[in-house]
């Protein structure tokens, strides 16, 4: 369950930061992927972004269709 975290922002050079944690495996980060690539691209431009899949079953929702940042970049002015 997410905490909320009282301190200073993340960012570099004055610009916010976008910190991201998830497994590749995981479903619900699988899901979690999605509405962030979304809402980057209306500020910036992702490179190398490829599809991927959740793990398979066992887990609850198992082969979720997602993205993978694993070699990915996004640049933004």
């Amino acid at each position: 369950m997410p905490v909320r975290i009282n301190g200073t922002a993340l960012t570099a050079d004055g610009k916010p930061r976008v910190l991201y944690v998830g497994a590749e495996y995981c479903p619900s980060c699988a899901v979690e992927r999605w509405p962030m690539i979304v809402a980057l691209s209306r500020f910036g431009t992702w490179h190398g972004l490829r599809y991927a899949f959740s793990a398979a079953a066992p887990e609850v929702h198992p082969n979720t269709a997602t993205f993978t940042f694993h070699g990915a970049t996004y640049t933004s002015k």
